[in-house]
């Protein structure tokens, strides 16, 4: 029982029962929750079906792709061939990737969800684009505008949308090939709808800008729209690992889509034009150059869109490759738990890292390490107004890194992570055992307040993950060849010339 102050042993009294009383408190529906009511119950077993829900909704997605493709041949036939087509960039990518990387491949959940938001979101662009065409094709090249400022961009920004909204806040969503699987995806359902939509002429949408035949340009997109939205899909998932520049990468992303866009419908709408003012001076028929225009268009068009995610995927794959054998290089280099043990015994401080939202705080620290139980310890200072103090509070997810190099440049390293918590009463004891075994406190105080005015807490590190390396004769051929005596002449030099 620590001791009172008998001037406030009245206010300590009130705050015991109070804190008694506490546990009196029904915290439901406050800090804490479990099922109660059928309601409760309802709803949890919703939470065990959704895997299910899943599984129905991607054999939605699966139905609704083929049963437009079949309608498409038997209405369209030239329609039908560019929809089954535009499947094919679509499983081309996610089979490529799925070869590439198979211990990180996108799950269902994603892919299903992303399908059914472009399903959803696909009537925003087709709503959009009917209302405005008019206005625009009463200006001389003002289809071209239309196509640039309108068209492309709201299209493509619908399928990054459809990303974006679920997928990209998920923490599986970790890499560009995740985001050009998951655009592919978004394209894909895209072109099935828009192709649907085509099909029935809009009525269901009580829209009169679609006809029911479509031309082999108007068909031809269909492939396209997986092209670009994987495009953009890339980009994203760039973003995300980059969020220092995540506007300009996402930018990047939508623009590129766009313009190739744009470019397409611009090209296509305006290729009769082209073919009739040839038509003279080849002797053949305007039909006839329309069509082989047409297809050279399509076939170097194809070709181009192609190969610009083609060309970041084999990238990534290489990149992934590397990676593979680097991360065997690590498992050979990797700490035993009992070396991991040894080390953070034998040494007394590190270096602890704080974050909130993109911003991070390190500083080096003593700190004590109980092994039985698994947690670092160590005592901060605060200084009134301290800025530690708020890092502190606002961390979620602290690290820990304690590392020594060798004369011989032999290098050991163990990486914590876990919950940074103050020790409550009960825990402090323990606390300061584990400082007793190898803190060094060498400094005390350097806040520049007085002694008086700091406050001296004592927090404790969860040990919820930790990784060791060891780096033992791993020299590169460049430094065996070379001594440590030459390399600290060489700086010297350096540093000289940059005086």
């Amino acid at each position: 029982m620590p001791e009172v102050d008998p001037d406030n042993e009245e206010l300590y009294e009130k705050r015991v029962e109070a804190s008694r009383r506490e546990d009196l408190v029904d915290l439901y529906d406050l800090t804490e929750w479990e099922p109660r009511t059928a309601f409760d119950r309802f709803c949890l077993g919703f939470s065990f079906a959704s895997k299910y829900l899943i599984v129905a909704g991607f054999a939605v997605a699966v139905l609704l792709v083929f049963g437009v493709t079949a309608a498409s041949l038997l209405f369209s036939p030239i329609a039908g061939v560019f929809m089954l087509v535009s499947v094919v960039p679509a499983f081309f990518i996610v089979w490529y990737l799925w070869e590439t990387d198979p211990s990180d491949r996108v799950p269902l959940r994603l892919i299903t969800v992303t399908f059914l938001l472009s399903c959803l979101l696909v009537t925003i662009p087709f709503t959009v684009n009917t209302a405005t065409q008019w206005y625009f094709s009463m200006v001389p090249g003002g289809m071209v505008i239309f196509f640039y400022l309108v068209v492309a961009p709201v299209e493509e920004t619908v399928k990054w949308g459809a990303v974006r909204l679920y997928a990209y806040t998920d923490d599986i969503f970790n890499s560009p090939a995740d985001g050009a699987v998951l655009g592919a995806i978004a394209g894909l359902a895209f072109a099935t709808v828009e192709n649907g939509i085509y099909l029935t002429g809009g009525s269901f949408l009580g829209l009169g800008g679609a006809t029911a035949e479509m031309t082999i340009g108007r068909a031809g997109v269909a492939p396209l729209h997986v092209l670009w939205s994987a495009i953009a899909g890339y980009y994203l998932a760039l973003a995300k690992l980059n969020r220092k520049h995540a506007t300009t990468i996402i930018f990047k992303g939508l623009l590129i889509a766009g313009l190739l866009h744009g470019t397409y419908n611009v090209s296509v709408t305006y290729l009769p034009a082209v073919a009739a003012a040839v038509e003279p001076t080849v002797g053949v028929s305007a039909d006839n150059v329309e069509r082989t225009l047409l297809a050279v268009f399509l076939l170097s068009f194809y070709a181009a869109v192609a190969y610009y995610p083609v060309r970041k995927m084999n990238r990534y794959r290489k990149y992934r490759l590397r990676q593979r054998d680097i991360d065997d290089v690590r498992d050979e280099m990797g700490m035993s738990d009992d070396e991991i043990d040894e080390f953070l015994t034998s040494h007394g401080t590190g270096v602890l890292s704080l974050s909130q939202d993109n911003d991070s705080y390190s500083m080096p620290i003593s700190y004590g390490y109980d092994s039985d139980e698994g947690f670092l310890c160590m005592m901060l200072a605060f200084a009134p107004m301290s800025k530690k103090r708020n890092w502190v509070r606002n961390t979620e997810k602290a690290n820990f890194v304690v590392h020594e190099i060798g004369e011989s440049l032999e290098a050991k390293s163990v990486f914590v992570e876990g919950e940074l918590r103050e020790l409550n009463e009960d825990e402090v004891e323990a606390g300061y055992d584990s400082l007793s075994n190898n803190a060094l406190f060498t400094v005390l105080h350097i806040s520049g307040a007085k002694p008086d005015d700091t406050d001296f807490k004592m927090y404790r590190l969860e040990i919820d993950s930790v990784t060791g390396r060891k780096f033992e004769h791993r020299l590169d051929k460049a430094l065996e060849l070379d001594t440590v005596e030459k390399r600290r002449k060489r700086l010297v030099n350096l540093s000289t010339r940059a005086d």
